[in-house]
């Protein structure tokens, strides 16, 4: 294999290097930068892991034809997390069109995202990939929030930007989201600052067919202010899918999850509620857990 062939198969430098990306788009003085240190692997493998089994999959028939799925609106709540998972979806999205670029090749269409978040992060990352990629920008639509941005949490605050967000009359594809803490047995969602919990409910509980939750091993504990609980995510959307990595603790955190669903069955067994999915994807080098039980839930959609 010449040296042009070998060079067209490297991975393309989408960005900056995805674990040192969130770190340069913000403030070192900030609370946001002391996260996006944290845990920088845990968040690369759960976002690759996404990318490869769940986006823009609907059942294993799909997952060779997803291509050909070409729009989604997705939700993306505060955090550094959450934009790791940004950046790992617009790397599969310059992967798959450089893959299929040259002579003789079908053309495939840029996937058209419109992206929703409060936080500044994600903004500033789709803003690079559009300045870097134009012929790509339909993956990189945006709707930002009203409000007045908080630098150190890089998100906007105040009531305005919570009666934009609870006002927003879209059915989402994906709800991308995060957390500072998660009780697993009761399935409650914390946040370290009281004062966004109410932006971050609004923004988690947006109805959307697929809602993931992202957390790296370290998050599962009760610490800081609740905001939602898995039940409320359950009530917004059709499957709720827990991510994590592999620890010492997985016989703990399965263990829970099985407590979790055993409660939300007999909270729910009732004929006001509707059958859903949830999930818990745990990531291993080798291999993954992957569980889903089924459970009954209320159903709250928007008002059309």
């Amino acid at each position: 294999m010449d040296k042009k062939k070998a060079n067209a198969r490297k991975k393309p430098a989408i960005l900056s290097e995805s674990k040192e990306h969130s770190s340069e788009l913000l403030d070192d003085e900030s609370w946001s930068a002391g996260r996006a240190t944290v845990a920088i692997s845990d968040k690369s493998r759960m976002a690759r892991h996404f990318v490869s089994h769940d986006l823009f999959t609907q059942g294993k028939k799909s997952i060779h034809k997803r291509r050909q799925i070409t729009d989604a609106r997705i939700i993306v709540n505060p955090g550094t997390t959450p934009n790791e998972v940004v950046l790992q979806v617009l790397e599969w999205i310059l992967e798959c069109v450089q893959d299929h670029t040259g002579r003789g090749k079908q053309r495939v269409p840029t996937p058209y995202i419109i992206w929703y978040t409060p936080g500044t992060i994600v903004p500033a990352t789709l803003y690079e990939f559009r300045i870097k990629h134009p012929n790509l920008r339909n993956a990189c639509g945006l709707y930002m929030c009203p409000g007045m941005v908080d630098p150190s949490l890089e998100m906007v605050r105040g009531e305005q930007a919570i009666r934009y967000v609870n006002e927003l009359n879209q059915c989402f594809t994906y709800a991308i989201l995060s957390a500072y803490a998660f009780d697993m047995k009761s399935g409650t969602a914390f946040f370290f600052f009281h004062d966004e919990v109410e932006l971050q409910k609004a923004v988690a509980l947006r109805e959307a067919t697929h809602k993931f939750l992202f957390l790296d091993p370290e998050k599962f504990k009760r610490e800081g202010s609740p905001a939602y609980s898995i039940q409320e995510l359950l009530s917004t959307s059709q499957t709720v899918t827990i991510y994590t990595v592999a620890s010492e603790r997985d016989n703990v955190v399965i263990k829970d999850f099985e407590l979790l669903t055993d409660t939300l069955a007999a909270e729910n067994n009732s004929e006001s509620t509707t059958q859903k999915t949830l999930r818990l994807v745990i990531i291993n080098n080798n291999k993954q857990v992957n569980i889903i039980k089924k459970v009954n839930a209320p159903t709250n959609n928007i008002s059309p």
